[in-house]
């Protein structure tokens, strides 16, 4: 029997909170093709609500996703985080093609030293 997945590589992400998180993603011009990267943060697949967004730095081989430390600082509040993100493109209005580039598991552990108000 002969399988297609099309299922995006997972890529889980384990973190120390208050660094920024910087993933790389290496993707060619002709597949992003004038679509917009989005990359999220939900506590779970089918939470509504969306924990954190990654920022986009579009680059020569495709883009950088950044975490900003006060995000991941924000997550951990409580203790660790545990959570799932994934990365996609899709034109500016969300609509087809879309394409998730990597998903996975996030991580994030608490950290001890924090900046002083």
């Amino acid at each position: 029997m002969t399988v297609l997945s099309t299922l995006p590589p997972v890529i889980d992400i384990d973190h120390y909170a208050g660094d920024t998180l910087t993933v790389h993603v290496v993707v060619s011009n002709a597949v992003i093709a004038g679509r917009v990267f989005t990359a999220q943060v939900r506590a779970n697949k089918s939470a509504v609500k969306v924990d954190a967004t990654f920022s986009v730095i579009l680059t020569a081989e495709g883009a950088d996703l950044v975490l900003s430390s006060a995000d991941s600082l924000a997550l951990t509040k409580r203790g660790p985080y545990m959570g799932f993100w994934d990365v996609q493109l899709a034109q500016a209005d969300g609509s087809d093609p879309v394409t998730t580039l990597g998903y996975g598991e996030l991580r994030l552990h608490s950290d001890v030293t924090r900046p002083t108000p």
